[in-house]
């Protein structure tokens, strides 16, 4: 929850460097993201020499507040016009990311340090199993050390994550062994419902560690999807599950395919089996018909989704559309990145709880985070990137 900001003093960080995308030079034009909305480009903000920020691009918006604020004082009258309430997210994305700076007590204070300033206390939700989980994944996260991004963000996705070897002991060591297990072949009652009424698709080269399926009846594939629902059962209910996905959703409204791990290396991620949606009624609908096939089924629960059952057996999210995150593919990419940035400068500003601070800043990102559902399809709007 944001705070008001009625009498608030803000400023621009004299630690950043507005610069103009004309006058940058050309070996500092890679200081752009190429998935930048070029159109709306202003330049960049480059941090003044011996300051530890990043760089950033920033929007034509941006820059015009930026400029304005660089005398400090209150957010101007036309950006709350022009943003209505979503301008006290934005300002709070903006001085937690150090881009503004709030006064306090007479002085101007950004990033962890502002943290109480710009939101409020959130009321508590009680979350259930998942909620639990993500949070020890961040704690876990908050407790490594020496590692970048983009690795924090990978040991994040694959939190929950069983050995290798778990597997390898039940003799689940190559694809044909997986399918046999999971009844994709053989003389169960799945094979003949695959054939009936789903079409495989061909392995992708760029994701070869699954394998999925479509529905006969359409012909629209993975373009019509976003919603995605993960089931995560332990291995003696997996084969049970799949049949439940060639048996149940089969001829639900909206259902445009299913994937299911085909490694057993992808076999030990929680979330190795996944159905994709064209909406949220459409998976609601796919995961009570589905229900009634897992009674018996032992939950492990996929960290950063929401809940669809509270033991985390069911669970679910929206991938990001390409134009709002186009370096992320997936739902769960597109939160730990940002989960794994936020940690990072947490513990770079010597904040007591990292952890905290990543889940407040994703909320101003469209994700509440006490159930991780997603509050908002297209993602908060973004007038920076970094």
């Amino acid at each position: 929850m944001m705070r008001q900001f009625a009498n608030t003093i803000f400023r621009t960080n004299p630690s950043y460097e507005l610069v103009l995308i004309d006058r940058l030079a050309q070996e500092d034009h890679d200081l752009i993201d190429t998935g930048e909305d070029l159109d709306d480009l202003y330049g960049v903000l480059r941090p003044c020499r011996g300051s530890p920020l990043k760089v950033r691009s920033a929007s034509r918006e941006t820059a015009l507040l930026l400029l304005t604020l660089r005398d400090p004082g209150p957010i101007p009258a036309y950006l709350k016009k022009d943003l209505g309430a979503d301008y006290r997210s934005v300002v709070a994305r903006l001085v937690l990311d150090e881009i503004l700076e709030v006064e306090e007590a007479g002085s101007f204070v950004s990033g962890t340090a502002a943290r109480n300033l710009v939101l409020a206390e959130a009321p508590n939700q009680e979350g259930g199993r998942l909620a639990e989980l993500s949070i020890e994944a961040l704690k876990y996260g908050q407790a490594l050390e020496g590692l970048t991004t983009q690795e924090l963000a990978r040991r994040l996705y694959f939190y929950g994550r069983e050995p290798v070897s778990s597997l390898e002991r039940r003799g689940l060591a190559s694809e044909e062994s997986i399918r046999k297990y999971l009844g994709q072949i053989g003389d169960g009652a799945a094979p003949s419902r695959l054939n009936a009424n789903w079409i495989e698709a061909p392995k992708q080269e760029d994701r070869p560690w699954w394998r999925m399926w479509h529905p006969r009846h359409s012909a629209m594939g993975l373009k019509a999807a976003g919603y995605k629902l993960y089931i995560s059962a332990d291995y003696a209910s997996l084969p049970a599950v799949f049949l439940a996905f060639a048996e149940a959703l089969a001829e639900g409204p909206g259902v445009r395919g299913f994937k299911v791990a085909r490694d057993v290396s992808s076999l030990c991620r929680p979330d190795n089996v996944i159905a994709y949606f064209s909406r949220l009624e459409d998976l609601s609908s796919g995961a009570a018909r589905i229900k009634d096939y897992l009674s018996d089924c032992k939950a492990r629960g996929v960290p950063f989704t929401a809940e669809v059952t509270r033991d985390g057996l069911m669970s679910w999210g929206i991938d990001p559309p390409e134009c709002h995150s186009p370096h992320a593919s997936s739902w769960r990419l597109w939160v730990v990145d940002r989960l794994a940035e936020y940690l990072l400068a947490a513990k770079t500003a010597g904040d007591a709880e990292p952890w905290r601070f990543a889940l407040d800043r994703l909320s101003i990102d469209g994700v509440e985070t006490g159930t991780w559902v997603p509050t908002n399809r297209n993602g908060a709007r973004l007038m920076t990137t970094g």
